[in-house]
């Protein structure tokens, strides 16, 4: 509508959480394109314009000022994104070189080139100087509460622990016989990182190969983690009602995030657990449509909960609560676990975490 009717009506257009329209052909990132080229100057807000890579302004500086774009050389795609990180980013070059089958062969040599973290000063130099103001943290840290971070780590206890190192070893020998199947690597990766939060009802676990006798794809077995108690209380989930238990008698709420919320969910078992040690707790999911959250988070309130569940993209940007509880993502981890470092924040947040494998807390009080 304002691209098509509105052209230059509006002096300013304002784009909070810009990073959220840096993929190429987005509804987002378009609406972007579209509401920039209709007015006259372009306001754009982030507090984490980039995940590391070069590339994360490739596409918001196109949006903004495709003119600067043209100018430097660089086409809208992915011919312009890669001459763009190669001048700006850091590229790997992998160079894979098989042995010769016969002495009528060649050996075969493939090349994969692929981001790597890491962005040149001369992007900031050309491209953000001139156009970005930029306020850290400390500018304004006279109004936001104390902040520190800190790591709780709790051992798998002894069957756990088992049970953990039979899977790796049953993953790691699946690794080994179908070197680079990408469906055992994400299977594999996921249920390494759920198997401590949840040792029970994950099931065999399936790859896919392409079969050379019956031309198709089919199923084969990577490993079948053991089926633990689902009636006992693990020692991560002791330390986790511990430290919740602690905060709500200091009179705080809590918010637990976790990323396993579909077929596995975790979420759920969070609230059984908080809910047999009679604690109120509420699972926030994708159901409650993101204009209604913090409506959502009102009524709860209301209503006596005093312990808030989800994935943590449900609370990624807008809201103001509590918990953190292993979520991957560089984008939406910023987001999250400085949630409460805002200004018009009090003293009355808590956060915590405790986990088996590499887990992050934070705390705020």
């Amino acid at each position: 509508m304002i691209g098509l009717y509105l052209r230059h009506f509006f002096e300013f257009g304002i784009a909070d959480e810009v990073h959220e329209a840096k993929a190429a052909d987005t509804a987002q990132g378009n609406a972007l394109g579209t509401l920039a080229s209709a007015v006259d100057k372009t306001i754009i807000l982030t507090g984490t314009l980039t995940g590391g890579m070069a590339s994360d302004v490739f596409n918001i500086l196109y949006r903004i000022d495709p003119g600067r774009m043209v100018a430097q050389g660089y086409e809208y795609g992915d011919a312009g994104i890669r001459s763009f990180t190669e001048t700006y980013g850091v590229l790997e070059t992998i160079t894979t070189i098989e042995p010769e089958e016969n002495a009528c062969s060649k050996a075969k040599v493939t090349r994969r080139v692929k981001e790597r973290p890491g962005a040149s000063p001369l992007l900031f130099a050309r491209f953000l100087m001139d156009i970005g103001a930029f306020v850290s943290l400390e500018d304004i840290s006279a109004n936001l509460p104390p902040y520190t971070e800190e790591v709780v780590s709790v051992p798998m206890e002894k069957p756990l622990a088992e049970a953990y190192e039979n899977l790796e070893k049953e993953i790691a020998e699946a690794l080994q016989e179908h070197r680079g199947n990408s469906s055992v690597v994400s299977t594999a990766l996921n249920a390494l990182l759920l198997y401590p939060d949840r040792p029970f009802g994950i099931g065999k676990l399936w790859g896919v190969a392409y079969d050379e006798e019956t031309k198709r794809r089919e199923r084969f077995l990577i490993a079948d983690p053991a089926d633990l108690d689902e009636s006992v209380l693990y020692a991560k989930e002791r330390k986790l009602l511990e430290l919740v238990q602690a905060e709500i008698q200091n009179r705080r709420g809590v918010q637990i995030y976790a990323t396993y919320t579909q077929k596995r969910d975790v979420t759920r078992r969070i609230e059984s657990v908080l809910n047999n040690a009679g604690i109120r707790a509420a699972v926030l999911t994708t159901q409650t449509a993101p204009e209604d959250r913090e409506a959502w988070y009102e009524r709860q309130l209301k209503a006596g909960v005093q312990v808030f569940i989800g994935h943590p993209r449900l609370v990624q940007t807008g809201l103001d609560y509590v918990e953190y509880e292993g979520c991957r993502g560089l984008f939406f981890f910023k987001q999250v676990t400085r949630s409460p470092t805002r200004v018009r924040l009090g003293s009355s947040l808590a956060f915590g975490l405790c986990g088996s494998l590499s887990p992050l807390g934070l705390r705020a009080s």
